[in-house]
């Protein structure tokens, strides 16, 4: 997406993203404090070209964390959409595995291709 070459998968602005490594924990995750980071790009394109294929959007919604995606054709262009929230300061043992889902999904964003015809 837009935002893989952005600040978004940077740990010294988002150090959260260093935190969901191992699949289990045993102890509560401490972090600085809760964030949040909300993105919106508006992406022109050369009249010449259209996308044909575009990420699917991605919504996960938990108790500690969420995540949400959205890539919208426009008028020759795109406009992206990126909202990560962690909502909380302590993570529990038992919503470490949520929380690592919704960084996991973060993390893989650069990975999306966005397909572009000419047309």
């Amino acid at each position: 997406p837009p935002t893989a070459r952005h600040l978004i998968t940077r740990p010294s602005l988002a150090p959260y993203l260093e935190c969901a490594g191992p699949a289990e924990r045993t102890q509560n995750l401490l972090l600085w404090a809760p964030r949040m980071r909300s993105v919106t790009e508006t992406i022109a394109l050369p009249t010449a070209f259209r996308p044909i294929r575009l990420p699917e959007d991605r919504r996960i919604d938990g108790e500690v964390a969420s995540l949400d995606t959205r890539l919208e054709p426009r008028a020759n262009g795109l406009r992206y959409t990126y909202r990560l929230m962690i909502k909380r300061r302590e993570i529990p043992v038992e919503s470490y595995g949520a929380f690592r889902e919704v960084v996991q999904e973060a993390l893989a964003l650069p990975d999306d291709l966005i397909v572009l015809e000419r047309r």
